[in-house]
């Protein structure tokens, strides 16, 4: 087959290499097409087999005056489409303008579609979550009525798709997956708990430090490190240094691959103190990894562990309980090793490339079917 992938745009470009990579090697030919950002416009650039576009556009949200936002429109994405003429276009995520206008270029070519759903919509402040469900109740609706197929990674998302208007007999649930042998148990285990992913409300990263002070304050040798970028990392580094943690956190700031594999190994806790999540990487990069996870029991984490068996879960927003599960985990190393070997038992079952990967080639082929 030969599969266009729309993006929107990428914080972190590895993480959206994995799937792609896993189609290439099954015999499938695929180009991604994504907003180039602050540059790059017209530049391509093939790696692991598949070739990137890196499309020119702009933020369309950027003169409403909301904080920490981007919707990107692209232009030139029907000239790629003709040129690698693909047998269908998987959009991913129903936020953007990119799925909208990749719609529009599939119907006009009588191509089908899937609509990847990475997580139904971000928890951020009163004014972004009213405009993301008006254009829920709206634009994405339209868009999940004119897919030809929709992909949610869990059921939760899946019943959570379908309130907003997605037909239920369009809906499939295939999870993501992660590269367990990049990903894997080293037999390595440091002090440090470790945090990484984008400073943004939804990840509860500033519940982490306040929690982490608890910590500290019964285990002045605990230390954190919080690494990764995003409109709030300046903001949690103020609360960081307002409450005298300087000596216990450490923000090393964005990490690729290369930097995040060494700071996994030697990590002895993962914590995820999300508000809401699709279904994280960063997650499953600690399961497989058999890390000992500490996360909040919200949807997206929930469809993915179960508590006290391949991670902790707390409620979210809740520092204190947050303290106490790091703290627990901290004086009971056996407890850490059964739960990350048991994490990543989980994950060679249900979320490796072979658990996952023809699952997703199977719906891609469904949909063709239902096109004919």
């Amino acid at each position: 087959m030969k599969i266009a992938i729309a993006h929107y745009y990428w914080d972190y470009p590895e993480s959206e290499h994995g799937l792609p990579s896993a189609l290439v090697r099954r015999g499938n030919q695929v180009i991604l097409t994504v907003w180039c950002g602050d540059g790059g416009a017209g530049r391509t650039y093939e790696t692991n087999g598949f070739r990137v576009h890196l499309l020119p556009g702009f933020n369309v949200v950027s003169g409403l005056g909301i904080l920490n936002l981007k919707n990107p429109y692209v232009s030139g994405i029907g000239r790629i489409y003709d040129a690698f003429s693909p047998d269908i276009i998987d959009c991913q995520s129903h936020l953007f303008v990119t799925t909208l206008e990749s719609l529009r270029e599939a119907k006009k070519r009588g191509l089908p579609s899937v609509i990847t759903v990475r997580g139904v919509m971000a928890k951020r402040d009163l004014v972004v979550n009213s405009a993301q469900k008006l254009y829920l109740y709206t634009l994405a609706s339209r868009a999940f009525k004119e897919a030809t197929l929709v992909r949610c990674l869990t059921r939760s998302d899946a019943a959570e798709v379908a309130r907003y208007g997605c037909p239920q007999e369009k809906i499939r649930v295939i999870p993501n997956f992660v590269d367990t042998e990049a990903f894997r148990p080293s037999g390595e285990e440091g002090d440090h708990i470790l945090w990484y992913g984008r400073f943004v409300e939804e990840k509860g990263v500033a519940n982490l430090v306040e929690a982490g002070q608890s910590v500290i304050e019964k285990d002045p040798s605990a230390s954190f490190i919080l690494a990764g970028d995003g409109p709030l990392r300046d903001e949690v580094a103020s609360m960081v240094a307002q409450r005298g943690l300087a000596k216990s956190f450490s923000m090393p700031g964005k990490v690729d691959r290369a930097g995040l594999l060494p700071l996994l190994r030697e990590a002895s806790i993962v914590v995820l103190p999300s508000l809401k999540e699709g279904m994280p990487f960063s997650l499953l990069e600690a399961m497989s990894s058999g890390k000992a996870v500490v996360a909040s029991d919200i949807p997206g984490i929930n469809d993915v562990v179960v508590d006290g068996e391949t991670a902790l879960l707390v409620p979210p927003c809740d520092p204190r309980s947050l303290a106490g599960a790091m703290i627990s985990l901290r004086r009971d190393p056996s407890f850490r090793e059964r739960l990350g070997a048991a994490a990543r038992r989980s994950v060679l079952e249900r979320f490796s490339e072979g658990a996952v990967v023809g699952r997703v080639e199977a719906l891609y082929k469904e949909a063709r079917g239902l096109t004919k």
